[in-house]
């Protein structure tokens, strides 16, 4: 979990993981300057088969970690499993994306709540690290399918996602964010992007 300086909803997030029914996990909080240092290191650091991505003002439903460490054991093919989200705060709706998680699909937008994802570390770090990119998480979804690794979302409502002004895509140039999506979709296509 990559945590800010400020981090005013973070026992709420810490609260949540005590509460999951599944009990055999660590946690790791890592306070880097970056968001992609902090998950680099926390991924290396992680003593795990598999790094769950969770954001320090979210909310994890009791069921999150065992309904997706029970995808990843079914399914040892599987690189990338996600949920459903429920957006709270300054915002409310739902964030829904297709259970089928394909290079099409990764084409058109990025299909992965990041904060309700959990990857296979051994599959993941290959493709790592993570990029100082504005599109931190669809950039490493974009090189991991790009292989024909495989990715799925949970039809369910597992993360409650906090929306307010701090979130960390808010206050970016439009610019920035364009660049950075585009040159994932470069990536998904096996090219490097222009500059």
């Amino acid at each position: 979990m990559a945590v800010g300086p400020d981090a005013p909803f973070l026992k709420e997030a810490l609260d949540s993981l005590e509460e999951q029914t599944f009990r055999d996990f660590e946690v790791l909080i890592q306070r880097e300057p970056g968001i992609h240092k902090a998950w680099n290191v926390g991924a290396r650091k992680a003593s795990g088969e598999y790094l769950a991505i969770m954001d320090s003002d979210d909310v994890a439903a009791p069921t999150r970690l065992e309904a997706e460490v029970w995808e990843m054991d079914s399914d040892r093919e599987l690189g990338v499993v996600a949920a459903w989200a429920r957006c709270f705060g300054k915002s409310v709706r739902m964030v829904r994306h297709p259970v089928r998680i394909t290079k099409s699909t990764l084409l058109l937008r990025n299909p992965i709540v990041n904060g309700a994802c959990m990857v296979r570390k051994e599959v993941a770090m290959p493709y790592g690290p993570w990029r100082a990119t504005p599109w931190i998480d669809y950039d490493l979804w974009c090189r991991m399918a790009a292989q024909g690794v495989k990715m799925l979302n949970i039809p369910k409502v597992l993360v409650f996602r906090r929306e307010h002004d701090a979130n960390d895509s808010r206050g970016r140039p439009l610019s920035r964010l364009i660049h950075g999506e585009v040159s994932a979709r470069w990536q998904l296509l096996g090219r490097s992007p222009p500059d």
